[in-house]
């Protein structure tokens, strides 16, 4: 008889354990819950509450909308759970707020919590490509004791993650405005779009806790903000690194982001224990750009408006874009960030370690890699050409020329 009480036990806890998620992802019965079996979604989808991926895959499809419905809900995965939320360039996931389901994101008052990865065991990996993540606001939780509440659009406490083709624009957290990086957790991150996030604390864009070793490559920061009201230490309007870090910071392209401290519009590099390296970066706008506190960084090949930190060949950009000694964007409204080939920037950076053989549109460097996120993209005439001949790909930098390609 004990044995059959027993039993009977288990299958009822069982039950309760593993059918936990509750509604069908509409409207009117959003889900909540923990998932209990791998699943892929589609179409349009409510949350309202947490929904919580343990030990199980969640694939999302191209093109679907995660709409959550209240401040507090989450998309939490953790234990051996799986992400995989893959769009593409011509249809994107969207994760986003809608709580009157008007088809108006980001409404006065409609916020979501955010994505977070905590608490992870020897899960496989999980990847977040070409996805729109907006409105996340967590300002209101977290501390030093519970940090995955930090972390506007992202908290990632865990490696095997890529974050990689997105926009990630108006979240909104203590520290980490769009992502908040876990101690000794090292995420990458790659050809993503930052685009007005805020901190009230540090890392409007990026928030690197202690101990990271990610790599951010390709990105665009644009209008991010750090809103620290009085610690001088906190700033980086859009990443902000801490003690003991050795984070690389590759080819990006920082313009127009800001801090409430006297440095640190773009990048604040803390401590003395790590050795983070900035390289082939673009920093534009007013204010100073960089906070450094610490000996060991690095920062090197950059062209930055205003006060040029110490490192190999930094040189300085004017106010004015269309000058012979500014930037030369394509167009400052925030439509293209790439540059002219009469820039200054063009062929003026250094090969990077990891190499990047792409661009932040999937375009290929060619000869000495252009500073910033975007390559200029021509086709040169190499001097050890092994044939007369101008349709041999392997006699030109850049290929044979087109009609959209210059040919210096």
């Amino acid at each position: 008889m004990k044995k059959i009480l027993l039993n009977v036990i288990l299958i009822a806890c069982s039950s309760f354990i593993y059918a936990q998620l509750s509604g069908d992802g509409t409207y009117s019965n959003p889900w909540r819950g923990t998932l209990f079996e791998n699943q892929v979604w589609s179409g349009t989808k409510y949350i309202n509450g947490d929904v919580i991926v343990d030990n199980e895959k969640l694939t999302i499809s191209a093109g679907t909308i995660i709409i959550f419905l209240s401040e507090s809900a989450n998309l939490i995965i953790t234990g051996t759970g799986q992400l995989e939320a893959v769009g593409t360039a011509e249809d994107m996931i969207r994760f986003t707020a809608d709580h009157n389901d008007n088809g108006i994101y980001g409404e006065t008052g409609e916020r979501w919590g955010h994505i977070s990865f905590q608490n992870m065991e020897n899960a496989g990996p999980s990847l977040i490509e070409y996805c729109i993540i907006e409105y996340g606001d967590v300002t209101t939780a977290g501390t030093a004791d519970n940090p995955y509440k930090y972390g506007g659009a992202i908290h990632a406490a865990f490696d095997d993650l890529t974050i990689s083709n997105c926009f990630i624009q108006n979240n909104k957290a203590k520290f980490g405005g769009a992502v908040f990086v876990n101690q000794y957790f090292s995420p990458t991150i790659n050809n993503c779009y930052f685009f007005n996030n805020e901190s009230t604390r540090a890392g409007g864009g990026i928030y690197f806790w202690v101990g990271s070793e990610s790599i951010v490559t390709n990105c665009i920061f644009n209008s991010n903000h750090c809103l620290e009201p009085s610690n001088e230490r906190n700033s980086g309007g859009a990443i902000c690194t801490q003690s003991g870090t050795s984070i690389k910071i590759l080819n990006c392209t920082f313009v127009n982001n800001t801090t409430t401290r006297s440095a640190g519009a773009s990048i604040e590099l803390f401590g003395s224990l790590g050795s983070d390296i900035v390289q082939n970066c673009i920093c534009w706008g007013n204010g100073t750009h960089f906070l450094i506190l610490g000996d060991p960084h690095v920062v090197q090949y950059c062209a930055v408006q205003g006060a040029i930190p110490t490192g190999a060949n930094n040189f300085q950009l004017d106010s004015e874009n269309s000058s012979v000694n500014g930037p030369n964007f394509k167009a400052t409204d925030g439509s293209d960030w790439s540059i002219k080939y009469v820039s200054p920037c063009r062929d003026a950076g250094i090969t990077s370690e990891p190499e990047l053989p792409l661009d932040f549109l999937g375009n290929p460097r060619i000869g000495p890699y252009d500073i910033g996120a975007f390559e200029v993209q021509y086709s040169r005439w190499k001097t050890t050409a092994s044939s007369l001949d101008w349709n041999t790909d392997a006699n030109w930098d850049g290929g044979v020329p087109t009609s959209s390609r210059d040919v210096v």
